[in-house]
C-alpha cells in the first residue's frame, strides 16, 4: 500500500485498520501496566509507552481519514519523542521523531489545509489534547522540559532568528514555503552579513559558518520537497514550483560560497610562504621542482572542484542553473 495505495481493496483497508486498532489496545494495556504502582517503571518508560500507543492510534486515524484525530495522536508522540531526544542518550527517539511523528503531522496538517507557515512544533502544541487523560503526560514532560508547551517569544524581544518571507531568482519573486526554510534562510543571510563585516583576507575557515548555514537551508528545502512528494503533490503544482525556485536559490548561493572558498585556497597556494634567498639557492633543483609540481597539483584539484560544483545538477530540474556562478 505504501508503494501504490490505489491497489488496496476495501477489505484490505478494513483489515489494516483492524490490526492498528488491535495493536493500539495492546499498547494501551502496556501503558496501564507501567502506570501501576508496583511496576517500578521510570517516567521515561511510561512516556515511551504512551508515545508508542499514540503513534498506533494515529496510524489508525490516518487509515480512517480522521485527520484531526491523527494530529492529536501524533502531537502526543511528537512532544514525547522531542523531549526524550533532547539529552541525546537514545538514538531511537530522533529517528522515531523524524521518520514517523513529524511526517504524519505534516501530512495530516496538509489534509486539514492548515497554513504552510505553521511549523510542526506549533501544530503539535496546538493539537496536543489537554484532557484529563493526558494531564499526567503534560506533568511528566514539563518536569523534563518546563518550556515544552510554552509559546515562543517574539523574535524582537528574545533575539531569536528572524525569518525570510520571499526569495528572488532572475527577476522572479516567490514566497517562502515553510517556517523552517524561512528561518534557515535568515540564518544564512546573518552568517553572510557577519562574514562581510570583518576582514577575512586569506582565511578559509571564515567560510565554514556561511557554508554550514547555506547547507542547512538546502537540507530544509530538500526535506520539504520530499514531504510534498510523499503527500502526492505533482511537480507541476504551483507550490512545488515555488519550492523548486527556493531550491535553486539556496543551491546557487552555496555554490557561490564554495567557489569563493576554493579561490581563496588557490590564492594561498600561489602566494605561499616565501623562502629566504640563501635557502632557495642552497636547495636542490629536484626538491624545488617537486614542491612546485605539488602546488600545481593542488591548484588543479581546486580548479577541478570549482568546475565540478558548477556543472553538477542541483535539482530534479536543472534548467535553473544555466550559467556558472560569478557572484563571489
Amino acid at each position: 500500500m505504501t508503494e501504490d495505495p490505489t491497489t488496496a481493496t476495501g477489505s484490505t483497508r478494513s483489515h489494516i485498520v483492524s490490526r492498528f486498532h488491535k495493536a493500539f489496545k495492546h499498547a494501551s494495556e502496556l501503558v496501564a501496566l507501567l502506570s501501576a504502582s508496583g511496576s517500578n517503571a521510570t517516567s521515561t518508560d511510561l512516556l515511551e509507552a504512551i508515545a508508542y500507543a499514540s503513534s498506533l492510534k494515529g496510524f489508525e486515524a490516518l487509515e480512517k481519514e480522521r485527520w484531526e484525530a491523527a494530529l492529536q495522536a501524533f502531537a502526543v508522540s511528537r512532544s514525547i519523542y522531542s523531549t526524550l531526544s533532547a539529552d541525546g542518550k537514545n538514538d531511537a527517539f530522533p529517528e522515531l521523531l523524524t521518520e514517523i511523528a513529524e511526517p504524519s503531522i505534516r501530512f495530516s496538517a496538509y489534509k486539514l489545509q492548515l497554513p504552510r507557515s505553521m511549523d510542526i512544533a506549533a501544530i503539535a502544541r496546538q493539537y496536543f489534547p489537554r484532557d484529563e487523560e493526558h494531564s499526567r503526560v503534560v506533568a511528566e514532560l514539563e518536569k523534563l522540559d518546563p518550556t515544552v508547551f510554552a509559546e515562543p517569544m517574539e523574535a524582537e524581544s528574545t533575539g531569536a532568528a528572524g525569518t525570510v518571507t520571499s526569495v528572488t531568482w532572475r527577476g522572479r519573486t516567490a514566497p517562502v514555503e515553510g517556517a523552517d526554510i524561512s528561518v534557515k534562510l535568515s540564518n544564512a543571510q546573518t552568517a553572510e552579513a557577519a562574514y562581510n563585516s570583518q576582514d577575512h583576507r586569506g582565511s578559509t575557515d571564515a567560510f565554514d559558518a556561511v557554508l554550514l548555514a547555506w547547507q542547512d537551508a538546502v537540507d530544509a528545502t530538500r526535506k520539504t520537497i520530499d514531504e510534498r512528494q510523499a503527500e502526492g503533490m505533482s511537480m507541476s503544482d504551483q507550490k512545488m514550483q515555488i519550492l523548486q525556485l527556493t531550491w535553486t536559490v539556496v543551491n546557487y548561493s552555496m555554490i557561490c560560497w564554495r567557489v569563493g572558498r576554493n579561490r581563496v585556497m588557490i590564492s594561498n597556494i600561489m602566494s605561499g610562504p616565501k623562502r629566504s634567498s640563501k635557502k632557495q639557492d642552497a636547495a636542490p633543483v629536484k626538491e624545488v621542482s617537486g614542491k612546485k609540481i605539488g602546488h600545481l597539483k593542488e591548484e588543479i584539484a581546486l580548479y577541478d572542484a570549482i568546475l565540478q560544483v558548477c556543472s553538477r545538477p542541483t535539482s530534479p530540474s536543472t534548467k535553473y542553473i544555466s550559467n556558472p556562478p560569478t557572484r563571489v
